[in-house]
């Protein structure tokens, strides 16, 4: 919190440097509010483009998500401030675009506050609301015209306005950058294997040999059929090396439910974007390790296990929780995991033996001399990294927390209120369209 509240200070008093000498005092608070719109737009812009060296600078893809959604209110906090009170003071860079300029802040205003409320209050599907959330880009583009030629309270020829132009450039290269990174290189694949339940989609695919990644990484896939072919991130639940990939999908979401639903053995599968932070240690110089998981947060520590030799080093305790009849295969899996590993130690927390702070009191003492690393939900990682930092301070905690709609507890009610009946308009159009396609 004391981190983010610097960052925060930080951030507004560069933009108060920067304009304090070069507004009148009278529309100080205008301009200010005005390019923090501007700058927390451009960042998030950036972000977006999925950088490597930024994403690493944010300490992970996880990171520069949450900060890409903070960076977005504040855009919209600044936005509405600002709106009220701008008022045309000079002549601008180019007296002829002042006008038009100054109209289309409003405009870009009214959209953004839109595109805003779809993302924050969940109004739409998840596949809705990303191709929405993609107007954001010409969105940009307007602020940027709007902040670079309408009539603004500063000269032309000074710092404030040559440093906004480079905000904006900078915003630009990202947004283009974001444009090229949707066009580039995706692996093709086969689904080989099929395993599905009611709620669970168990696929695997032959890949390339030259397609690699980590153990705890992820990828993005889409399926080359109607209505699955839009890009989904997912954990690998195996090691690389053997030319195919694994994956365990739970049908949760409008996505996952079809392609329970649809996929089919034979289906082409397109691979790209490996990307992940979270990778826990199989080497033998690794430390001691306790690894937590639930449901299909286990995808991340089957590649580990699938990659791990067998060795005598360090001790590596896996507390699963899970629905025994549901998860029985995984269950197989890992038990088989315990057998050939000495290394390894599994605990099972079934459906009725719920994982809590009190039946971990009597863990053994070795346990807190562990570096711990989870997978789940966030009940889950909220419990286990206070006790971390109750009885094992000095050790480190890694998870990535993907929340790709919601940065701000915000109410459910209109989400919960609309999102069926937006789900049943979806699939029908959906029906419509591949019907259509058939005749």
């Amino acid at each position: 919190m004391v981190t983010r509240c610097l960052f925060v200070a930080g951030f507004i008093g560069l933009h108060l440097v920067v304009l304090y000498n070069a507004v009148p005092a009278a529309s100080l608070v205008a301009a200010l509010t005005g390019s923090i719109a501007l700058s927390c737009m451009a960042l998030s812009v950036c972000l977006a483009a999925r950088w490597r060296w930024l994403d690493a600078l944010c300490s992970g893809p996880d990171k520069a998500y949450r900060l890409h959604r903070w960076l977005g209110y504040g855009a919209l906090t600044g936005t509405v401030i600002h709106w009220p009170l701008a008022e045309d003071v000079l002549p601008g860079v180019v007296p002829a675009l002042a006008d038009a300029a100054g109209d289309s802040g409003e405009f870009a205003a009214m959209a953004l506050l839109t595109l805003a409320g779809i993302s924050a209050l969940r109004l739409v599907p998840y596949h809705w609301w990303k191709k929405s959330h993609l107007l954001m880009g010409p969105v940009y583009l307007i602020v940027v015209f709007h902040s670079l030629f309408s009539a603004l309270p500063f000269s032309a020829d000074g710092h404030a306005w040559w440093s906004i132009l480079g905000v904006s450039l900078a915003g630009v290269v990202g947004w283009v950058s974001t444009l090229l990174r949707r066009s580039q290189h995706q692996v093709e694949a086969v689904v080989t294997a099929l395993n599905k339940t009611s709620g669970r989609t168990d696929v695997t695919v032959c890949i390339p040999e030259s397609f690699s990644w980590k153990p705890g990484q992820f990828v993005n896939l889409a399926v080359k059929r109607p209505g699955l072919d839009e890009y989904h991130p997912f954990s690998f639940a195996s090691a690389p090396g053997k030319g195919t990939a694994r994956f365990i999908i739970n049908a949760s979401g409008d996505f996952t439910a079809q392609l329970n639903k649809d996929m089919c053995l034979g289906d082409r599968v397109l691979l790209k974007e490996v990307a992940g932070r979270f990778l826990p240690e199989v080497k033998c110089d690794r430390k001691a390790q306790v690894w937590a998981a639930a449901g299909v947060g286990i995808t991340p520590f089957l590649a580990s296990l699938d990659a791990m030799p067998v060795d005598k080093a360090a001790k590596i305790d896996l507390l699963y929780c899970c629905n025994a009849e549901r998860d029985s295969d995984v269950l197989q899996e890992l038990f088989a995991y315990e057998q050939r590993l000495p290394q390894f130690n599994l605990h099972v927390f079934a459906s009725d033996e719920r994982l809590s702070a009190d039946r971990l009191a009597d863990m053994p003492e070795q346990w807190w001399d562990a570096d711990l690393y989870i997978c789940g939900p966030d009940s889950l990682k909220q419990m286990l990294i206070f006790l971390w930092q109750q009885r094992a301070p000095r050790r480190a905690v890694y998870y990535e927390d993907f929340d790709f709609r919601s940065g701000i507890n915000l109410p459910s009610w209109p989400h919960g209120l609309m999102l069926v009946r937006m789900h049943q308009i979806s699939r029908f159009i959906k029906g419509q369209i591949n019907a259509y396609s058939r005749t």
